[in-house]
This record gives C-alpha cells, sequence and structure tokens, in this order.
C-alpha cells in the first residue's frame, strides 16, 4: 500500500472559507465555555444544581450543533475528513468542560 503524500501543507488559507468561518465561531464558543465555567466552579454553593444542569445541557446541544454544521458544510464542499476531525476535538473539548459542573452537582462529596 502506498499512500499518497499532500503535495501542499496544511494552512488556514487552504480551508474553505466556509469552514474557516465555523472553525473560529467554535473556537469562540470554546473560550466563552472556559470563561463561564470558571465562575460557575467558584460560585457553585449559591447556584442551584438545575441552573449548572442546563448550562451543562446547553453546551452539549452547542458541541454537538457544530459537529452537524460542519459534516453539512464539508458534504457541500466536498472537502476532507480532516476538517471534520478537527471539529471533532473540539468538540470534545467542550465536552470536557461539563465534567467538573456534573461531577460538583452530583457527587458533592467529591469537592473540596
Amino acid at each position: 500500500m502506498n499512500a499518497e503524500i499532500p503535495t501542499t501543507p496544511f494552512t488556514m488559507q487552504n480551508v474553505p472559507a466556509d469552514f474557516r468561518r465555523l472553525f473560529f465561531a467554535h473556537v469562540g464558543a470554546l473560550v466563552l465555555t472556559a470563561a463561564l465555567v470558571v465562575p460557575l466552579m467558584l460560585g457553585f454553593a449559591s447556584i442551584p444544581a438545575w441552573v449548572s444542569v442546563a448550562y451543562c445541557v446547553v453546551i452539549a446541544i452547542v458541541a454537538l450543533a457544530f459537529v452537524a454544521a460542519s459534516i453539512t458544510v464539508m458534504s457541500r464542499n466536498r472537502g476532507s475528513q480532516m476538517y471534520i476531525t478537527m471539529t471533532l476535538a473540539l468538540s470534545v473539548t467542550q465536552l470536557i468542560f461539563v465534567l467538573p459542573i456534573l461531577i460538583c452537582v452530583f457527587a458533592p462529596t467529591f469537592r473540596a
């Protein structure tokens, strides 16, 4: 089996414009998620559990929406699977931010 070597290096200039906008929006959502998780974790005692769980559901829906949007954009442009892989990696990172909140809500004995 011979693997084909790409002739052009990967740069953001080679990426379709639709995916580039989607990528930057996803990174922005990831930064916003990280910025909102910290106050939730620090002020957990005064925040009701249902608010934290609702926030986790919103994060999960946004992460899955970005995956669906990426698949739609790439199917229209017939792009490579690498773009979808990048989106999946960002979505998994975004979903990882949910774990500390859910641990604090459903396992309060783990909190320090």
